[in-house]
């Protein structure tokens, strides 16, 4: 069960910085102000849920990972602690600073600075996050493959 949950919430995260990142994308480049500042504002939202699934889906797969060793499992664990930073650290501020300079209607120089970090950072999240997709979908290949099984992948 708990597969299924971290699998679902990562592919909640995955989802969701995809659709955050598409959709400032085409209002900031093909819609005026009004839509924008709403945007802006639905991303900030946004993030009261990423947060908790991005914690749960770090948990779960901690949890999963304990009985587990070898270079897959490594490397989903550094790129989930990375996940959790971008996340963390500069994207839900920049989303913050983002929505703050929108509603004042502040698109200035610093507004499309923060953008351009936050479209970079968010470039970073989703390639992070489609990795470890990958190797989730390999973990699981290999469970299967030897159910019972302490596979070192």
């Amino acid at each position: 069960m708990k597969v299924i949950f971290h699998a679902m919430f990562g592919s909640l995260l995955l989802a969701m910085i995809s659709s955050f990142f598409a959709a400032s994308l085409v209002t900031q480049y093909w819609y005026a102000g009004d839509v924008i500042v709403s945007v802006k504002s639905l991303v900030l939202q946004g993030f009261f849920w990423l947060i908790p699934f991005l914690l749960a889906t770090g948990l779960l797969g901690l949890s999963l990972a304990k009985n587990r060793q070898g270079r897959v499992v490594e490397s989903k664990k550094k790129r989930m602690l990375w996940i959790v930073l971008l996340c963390i650290a500069i994207l839900f501020p920049a989303a913050y600073t983002l929505d703050a300079m929108a509603q004042k209607g502040e698109f200035d120089l610093w507004y499309f600075l923060v953008q351009a970090i936050e479209y970079i950072f968010d470039l970073i999240a989703l390639v992070l996050l489609g990795l470890n997709f990958r190797d989730g979908v390999k973990l699981v290949a290999i469970q299967a493959a030897s159910p019972g099984d302490r596979v070192n992948e």
